[in-house]
């Protein structure tokens, strides 16, 4: 597979990671967008430069704050969880 048919896959499909010995100043401009990694056919990866990150994360928002954004309301509803078996249990003891 040669460079421009595997930027078409990434244009084509939105992957995140090529495939190959890439280097991401290789990737033409209008497909940086659609890559955030280039591994090379080891598994060797080639970060994106920090600059362009910055750029990315801007106009698409950063995976990590929608992570952390998610545990959130986990965490809230772990108490939530955690009460209503200590009812059942009090509920018990009082049936006994």
């Amino acid at each position: 597979m040669n460079k421009e048919h595997a930027l078409l896959i990434v244009k084509r499909y939105s992957i995140s990671i090529i495939k190959g010995y890439y280097e991401f100043k290789d990737v033409k401009p209008v497909f940086k967008k659609y890559v955030t990694r280039c591994l090379d056919n080891h598994g060797f990866g080639h970060r994106v430069d920090e600059d362009y990150r910055k750029i990315y994360e801007a106009e698409y928002g950063s995976k990590k704050e929608e992570k952390e954004t998610e545990k959130e309301p986990e965490e809230e509803k772990e108490p939530e969880a955690s009460e209503e078996p200590e009812a059942t249990d009090s509920e018990e003891t009082t049936e006994e």
